[in-house]
């Protein structure tokens, strides 16, 4: 079995607006990591309770849950051109965001183009034509319900996956330059997937840039993070949208156990599991799974 890279590299991407129309949507550029590990919460523990790392100081932590549900057409249409329709709900806030499909430029390494807006009628009609369900528009009624997901329903749309994230995020700053902050954070994952009746957890780290100066930092907080926890954290070259899928089929095929009631906890083996599962193919969508 093919197991995640794990060594060391760096990167350099432009990151900058594409525009559709009068819309630009943003480019979010960053590295992911999983964490293999028998004891995962341990692992990203250590990292929360940093208060630096190199030379790289912790200015502020924030945890937040996040509820995020994706959509899609009865036909598959945005999972073949690997793209996706979010529904995220936090504790102040309700944002629809659409995603196109994204480029792998190094081991962990992402770079995506992404439309976020708070949910509205207006909002909602700008990401379907922005997502090529112009079609979907016809269909909206005068007033939208203030339930999102029966509106949604009534576009035609479906749920494709439900999941929870609680997610702590750290900012930084460079004691280098007398702490000023700088353009990257870092958020640390911790993914719940409901699966066959059972919750499925998912360990991740994500550093990103907040814009095109902040790239030097992504790819050295990375290091200094990998190196910090080594050798628990892995660069991962799959979303977790893609993830989720994964694990699903998995469980269909009974390779991977899910009790019904109770959570599991992905071993560093059902890691190189799922990841050899979603090597197979250089291109996926949806009706694969």
């Amino acid at each position: 079995m093919s197991r995640p890279s794990n060594h060391d590299y760096t990167f350099e991407v432009l990151r900058y607006d594409v525009c559709i129309g009068r819309t630009c949507m943003s480019t979010e550029i960053e590295s992911k990591l999983i964490i293999q590990s028998d004891h995962p919460a341990s692992v990203m523990k250590r990292i929360t309770n940093l208060t630096g790392i190199g030379p790289y100081s912790i200015r502020e932590k924030h945890t937040q849950i996040m509820h995020d549900i994706y959509l899609d057409t009865h036909d598959n249409q945005m999972s073949l051109r690997k793209e996706a329709l979010r529904l995220r709900e936090t504790r102040e806030s309700l944002w629809l965001c659409f995603k196109r499909a994204e480029t792998v430029h190094a081991p962990g390494v992402f770079e995506r183009f992404e439309l976020e807006r708070l949910w509205s009628r207006q909002n909602l009609e700008e990401l379907l034509e922005i997502a090529g369900l112009k079609h979907s528009i016809k269909r909206l009624p005068g007033i939208i319900s203030r339930d999102p997901l029966e509106t949604l329903a009534a576009l035609n749309l479906c749920i494709i996956q439900d999941r929870q994230t609680s997610r702590t995020l750290l900012m930084l700053s460079d004691h280098t330059r007398h702490g000023r902050s700088i353009p990257a954070e870092i958020a640390l994952d911790r993914v719940s997937y409901r699966i066959e009746g059972g919750t499925v957890l998912h360990f991740e780290v994500e550093v990103e840039a907040c814009d095109d100066s902040g790239l030097h930092h992504v790819s050295a907080v990375t290091r200094l993070l990998k190196n910090y926890c080594a050798p628990n954290l892995v660069p991962w070259n799959h979303n977790k949208l893609i993830t989720g899928f994964a694990l699903e089929h998995l469980t269909r095929k009974g390779v991977l156990f899910v009790p019904k009631d109770r959570v599991t906890l992905l071993s560093p083996d059902a890691y190189t599991t799922v990841n050899s599962l979603l090597a197979e193919r250089e291109h996926w969508d949806r009706s694969f799974f």
